[in-house]
């Protein structure tokens, strides 16, 4: 079988990419705009500013990349019908669960050693994604609504890669 042959079609790709953005923009513009509300407006210009948020565009992208690299190096090396067949809504779930469980460990732990409590992320993640595959394998509906939030998530793209695309600009500029 060709290489080309064990990753998922592009169209189902996308969707997923489009929901690691969301997920993963959405927590660096969330963590921008705290910062710039408690204390950034305090000592920084508006340029300074922006150009920081830029860097967390950028900084998100190359999250959001690994992500997805991830989730394609492991649906081309489990078997076929595992993850690949129905990419968009296990690759949501895998996905969703692996940056939700995070974003929730990251917060509640926030004030304690991040280190000491791994495994409390590891069995929630792996106890989620497996409920949510479980109930997405079994219940027709559960698999529609995973697939149809990655479609919708598609519009995401089209507001954040443009922004994105400026982000990675003003990087550039600034450190040529």
């Amino acid at each position: 079988m060709k290489l080309s042959g064990r990753f998922p079609p592009l169209a189902q790709v996308l969707q997923v990419f489009s929901v690691i953005v969301f997920i993963t923009y959405a927590w660096t513009l969330l963590g921008a705009f705290r910062l710039v509300a408690v204390s950034w407006v305090l000592f920084m210009s508006m340029g300074d500013i922006l150009s920081l948020v830029a860097y967390q565009l950028v900084t998100a992208l190359v999250e959001s990349l690994l992500v997805l690299a991830s989730l394609l190096v492991l649906a081309a090396s489990l078997p076929k019908d595992l993850l690949r067949d129905r990419f968009a809504s296990r690759g949501t779930v895998v996905a969703g669960s692996f940056l939700g469980t995070l974003i929730g460990y990251y917060q509640f732990f926030l004030i304690q050693d991040l280190y000491d409590k791994a495994w409390y992320w590891l069995v929630s993640f792996t106890a989620l994604c497996a409920i949510l595959l479980l109930a997405s394998s079994k219940i027709r509906a559960v698999e529609r609504f995973f697939s149809s939030a990655a479609d919708r998530s598609m519009v995401f793209l089209y507001l954040l890669m443009p922004m994105t695309l400026l982000s990675l600009g003003v990087v550039l500029v600034r450190n040529l």
